[in-house]
């Protein structure tokens, strides 16, 4: 006859051995390992614009036996090949792919045999918007600077403002962490009063 002492967690046990009437241990003999289901940790950061462009990280375990290359999924869309890299035993680092529309995803990673899991509403698109002018007026014969504030954007490389349906010169662009500062010159109106201000993305 023989026994093993059996645990649920893992950790290091002794073994015991019974062959009829003799009786034999050893203690802190065997070790229990850790195993994970596939899981998908984390997803950081967890929101972007609709547009897609940003990085992301993944974090994973329980791919432990997985060779690559990973599959990830944005809901139902695909992360393309070459903006996926591994860096990290458990980790990956994505570029977002654009989204249909605002709203919560889930993020699925998949590899080779068949090994997939998913993180349910991981992953959050957000509408870009134009969030101030400063400043608020000025001539209606333009050439005035002002700097436009553009919220949830990531890649804003080349934009367009259109300024009361005249399209301004854009002198300059920053973003900083999803938040963008567009410099402008602004355009000689043929009328005065409030103006709509569009941003279009490059």
């Amino acid at each position: 006859q023989r026994q093993m002492c059996i645990r649920d967690s893992p950790g290091l046990v002794g073994v015991r051995v019974v062959v009829g009437d003799q009786d034999a241990s050893l203690a802190s003999s065997y070790t229990y390992e850790e195993v994970f289901v596939p899981e998908v940790v984390s997803v950081t950061p967890n929101t972007g614009a609709v547009e897609g462009g940003n990085t992301v990280t993944i974090e994973f375990r329980g791919f432990d036996n997985a060779t690559e290359p990973f599959t990830v999924l944005f809901g139902a869309i695909g992360v393309d090949p070459l903006e996926i890299n591994q860096t990290g035993i458990n980790e990956l680092e994505v570029t977002v792919p654009m989204g249909d529309a605002a709203g919560t995803v889930d993020v699925t990673l998949s590899a080779d045999a068949g090994i997939e899991a998913t993180l349910e509403g991981a992953y959050t698109y957000v509408e870009s918007r134009v969030a101030g002018i400063e400043p608020t007026s000025g001539p209606s014969n333009g050439g005035n600077s002002a700097v436009i504030t553009v919220e949830n954007v990531f890649d804003l490389a080349g934009p367009q403002v259109i300024v009361g349906g005249v399209e301004a010169t854009v002198e300059s662009v920053e973003t900083v962490e999803g938040t963008a500062t567009i410099t402008i010159t602004l355009p000689e109106m043929c009328a005065v009063g409030a103006m709509d201000i569009t941003v279009l993305s490059g």
